[in-house]
C-alpha cells in the first residue's frame, strides 16, 4: 500500500539571469543570399534559428558566445526527419555590422549582417527548481524542474500576457512572469502528488525551454521544446510551435488560416514530401503544430504522432504557392 504523504514546504533553487535584450536579430547576407537571423541568447548559450529569405524555412542553431565572438552549429533535416546532424559551423565577431564566415567541409561563404532594433525588448528567464516532498516514513523524493525562456518585457505589452499563459498553460494573465512560474510549480506539484498517491512513486523531472523562431511586423512563431519523464522506459520529447498575431495579441488556430475541409488536401502535400510515406489519417489528425513564415507553412510531427518513439521527430516546409488556394487570411 502506498505510504501516506505528508506535504512540507517547498525547496526552491531560482536562478534568473536577465538581459536588456536576450533575443537578437540580423539581417544581412550568407554569400550573396539575404538571410535573417533570429537568436535567443542565455548566459553563454545561444540557441536560434537563420532563414534564407527567398526561401522561408527556419534551420536550427545552436551554440555560445565567448571573448565577443558568436560559434554557432548548423543542424539539419533531411527527408522530412528532424536529425541532430551538424551541417555547417557559423563565426562572427560582434562589431557594427558583424562579420564572420559559414563553413560547411572545404566551402565557405562571407557572413556579413546588421543587428536590427526591437520595438519591445525581450527579457530571458531562467528557473531551475528542485521539489522535494517527504513521505510518514521521512524518505523524500525529488521531482527537479528547469525552465529557461525568452519573453518581452511586459510593460502592459498584450502579446507577453498571451504568450506567457500559452507557455504555462493557464488562462490567468499577471503583470510579471514570476506570477506564472509560481502558479505553474504549484499545479504542477500538487498534479505529482495525485498522480504518485495512486502508485509507486519514481523520480519526475521536466525541462521546458521558449524560444522566438521568426518575427515579422505582423506574425511571431514561438517553439517550446524540452523532455519529460514520468516514470516508464522513457520520456517523452517536445517541440510545439504557436503562431501569434502580433497586431491584436492573438494566437492563431488552425482554423483562423485554413478554410474548412483543407486537412484533406494538406495531408496529401504533406504525405507527397514523406519519403516514410506515413499513414495520411495520422498525417491529418495531426496537422496543428505549425510555424508560418512569409514564404511557407511548416508541420512538425512529435514522437507517436505519426511514428513510433524512436523514429523522432518530423517536419514539412510547404511552400506558400502550393497553399495560397488553401488560406482563408492572407498571410
Amino acid at each position: 500500500m502506498m505510504r501516506n504523504l505528508v506535504l512540507v514546504p517547498l525547496l526552491l533553487l531560482l536562478g534568473n539571469y536577465s538581459f536588456s535584450q536576450s533575443l537578437e536579430i540580423y539581417d544581412g547576407y550568407l554569400g550573396s543570399s539575404p538571410v535573417t537571423f533570429f537568436l535567443n541568447l542565455g548566459e553563454n548559450q545561444v540557441t536560434g534559428y537563420y532563414i534564407y529569405n527567398k526561401y522561408g524555412r527556419p534551420i536550427p542553431l545552436k551554440g555560445n558566445i565567448s571573448d565577443n565572438r558568436v560559434i554557432l552549429t548548423e543542424y539539419s533535416t533531411a527527408n522530412g526527419k528532424k536529425e541532430n546532424k551538424e551541417v555547417a559551423t557559423l563565426t562572427w565577431y560582434y562589431s557594427s555590422p558583424s562579420k564572420g564566415r559559414w563553413s560547411s567541409g572545404t566551402r565557405i561563404l562571407e557572413l556579413n549582417l546588421v543587428a536590427r532594433t526591437l520595438n519591445v525588448p525581450w527579457e530571458m528567464l531562467n528557473v531551475k527548481v528542485e521539489l522535494i516532498h517527504t513521505f510518514s516514513d521521512n524518505k523524500k523524493m525529488t521531482y527537479p524542474i528547469t525552465v529557461v525562456m525568452n519573453h518581452p518585457v511586459s510593460n502592459d505589452d498584450g502579446v507577453f500576457r498571451i504568450l506567457m499563459s500559452d507557455f504555462f498553460n493557464t488562462e490567468r494573465y499577471y503583470p510579471g512572469p514570476w506570477y506564472y512560474i509560481n502558479d505553474y510549480l504549484i499545479d504542477e506539484y500538487r498534479n505529482y502528488l495525485n498522480f504518485i498517491s495512486q502508485g509507486t512513486p519514481e523520480r519526475y523531472f521536466l525541462e521546458l525551454y521558449g524560444n522566438v523562431v521568426y518575427m515579422s511586423k505582423s506574425l511571431l512563431v514561438y517553439c517550446t521544446t524540452g523532455y519529460a519523464y514520468s516514470g516508464g522506459a522513457h520520456g517523452q520529447p517536445l517541440e510545439e510551435y504557436s503562431v501569434y498575431n502580433l497586431n491584436n495579441s492573438s494566437k492563431l488556430k488552425f482554423s483562423d488560416i485554413f478554410k474548412e475541409g483543407a486537412e484533406y488536401t494538406l495531408a496529401e502535400i504533406v504525405r507527397a514530401k514523406d519519403a516514410d510515406r506515413h499513414d495520411i489519417n495520422n498525417i491529418r489528425s495531426n496537422l496543428d503544430n505549425f510555424y508560418i513564415t512569409e514564404k511557407g507553412i511548416g508541420f512538425v510531427f512529435n514522437p507517436y504522432d505519426i511514428d513510433c518513439y524512436g523514429c523522432g521527430t518530423f517536419e514539412f516546409f510547404i511552400g506558400m504557392e502550393e497553399i495560397r488556394h488553401l488560406l482563408k487570411m492572407a498571410l
